[in-house]
């Protein structure tokens, strides 16, 4: 069968700096292609084979002659076991000459039973079965050649499928969403009055034909309505779709902070870990995630606390103040059910007392009360309060 991955090795992502100084005309279509089934691969590399088949369905419908967008979307229907789509892509690269040899070889491995009345179709049966590596060069070469010249139907700039040389381009899925959303709303809020056939102040000019000069029929105008309309309704799709793509990035961006706190639980950096789980902590986690983040929880915060006390409690010792303060303060973020609580609520009021910061030592001292009335250290909050009130602030 095939093996996604090690196919992958013969994908290459298209440089599309290179494309465009080559071919300064090359279409907004087969540039958004290039971008997606780039965006594809990169996907296909972090295991996120469903986001790549989006993408690849899309540079498809740009650009319906991306054979090798063609070929990997059908390596993709593969490794998701959907083997009819799958062959239904590699038969459709099979009919087009050029790029007929991988798709061939797919469906062989796929054991289908029409490719070799496919094949003799596009007259490349020969070629395929002696597996030619000089006759193969030669024609990816006129196939690239081909491509690089102005279609003479169209006059639209074709693009080789592939690239040799590493791959420069900085967007990512989501930015690349956003321009392409970003696009929409320009041509959207430019079209949408000619294609209401009105002008700035609401009036209906009628929309004069290109060919004819003559104003178009209240057909035409309903028909260029409909398709605003849609347009319009692909934009609020294609928003959601982004939205959606958002928040799946977020999530897991997020999620991955929690196996690198366990990694550095693992190996006894308590703190570490727990700073980075007080990143996470308003993040609504679920299901593994979830039992992931609590059991970290409760595994690392309490060790985090003991160990931040003893380098706070240290460094005032030293006289460090403004580092105790900075790690007496951790302490409340890690654990609020820490058993000292009222020492560091207390010992936070006096970092802040020699730093001659009274307002949040008042502060502190008067939480330490609030929180702990009956410990000792809430009597000595009440002396420092006093302390403070007479102008006098002294440790002693």
């Amino acid at each position: 069968m095939i093996d996604l991955r090690k196919e992958l090795m013969n994908f290459t992502p298209i440089n599309l700096e290179s494309i465009e100084k080559n071919n300064p005309g090359i279409s907004e279509e087969v540039k958004k292609s290039v971008l997606l089934y780039n965006n594809a691969l990169d996907n296909l590399k972090m295991d996120s084979e469903d986001i790549a088949v989006i993408e690849l369905k899309k540079a498809i419908s740009l650009n319906p002659e991306f054979y090798e967008a063609i070929n990997l979307l059908g390596l993709c229907y593969c490794y998701l076991n959907e083997y009819d789509k799958a062959e239904e892509m590699f038969k459709r690269v099979l009919k087009a000459e050029n790029n007929g040899i991988k798709a061939y070889n797919y469906l062989k491995k796929m054991g289908s039973a029409e490719v070799e009345d496919l094949y003799k179709d596009s007259g490349d049966e020969k070629e395929a079965k002696a597996g030619n590596k000089k006759n193969q060069g030669k024609k990816a070469k006129a196939s690239a050649e081909k491509q690089r010249r102005p279609d003479s139907n169209t006059g639209m700039k074709a693009f080789p499928v592939t690239g040799s040389v590493k791959n420069t381009r900085q967007q990512n899925l989501t930015k690349f969403m956003i321009g392409f959303i970003a696009g929409i709303i320009v041509t959207f809020l430019v079209c949408s009055p000619a294609i209401l056939g009105k002008d700035k102040n609401g009036r209906n000019n009628g929309i004069a034909d290109e060919d004819t000069g003559q104003n178009l029929t209240v057909a035409e105008e309903n028909q260029y309505e409909e398709k605003y309309n849609q347009l319009s309704i692909d934009y609020e799709n294609l928003k959601k779709e982004l939205d959606a793509v958002t928040k799946d990035r977020d999530y897991y961006k997020e999620a991955i902070k929690l196996y690198d706190a366990e990694n550095l639980y693992e190996a006894r950096k308590y703190e570490d870990a727990a700073d980075l789980l007080v990143q996470v902590k308003n993040v609504e986690f679920v299901g593994k995630e979830k039992e992931k983040y609590e059991e970290l929880y409760n595994n690392v915060m309490p060790r985090a606390a003991d160990a931040v006390y003893s380098q706070a409690y240290s460094l005032f010792q030293s006289n460090k103040f403004n580092e105790a303060l900075s790690k007496y303060s951790k302490i409340p973020e890690y654990y609020e059910e820490y058993r000292n609580m009222d020492i560091v609520l207390y010992y936070i009021g006096k970092c802040y007392l020699e730093l001659g910061d009274n307002e949040n030592a008042k502060a502190m001292f008067l939480k330490t009360i609030e929180k702990f009335p009956n410990s000792e250290y809430a009597q000595y909050s009440r002396s420092r309060l006093n302390s403070i009130s007479a102008g006098s602030g002294t440790i002693d």
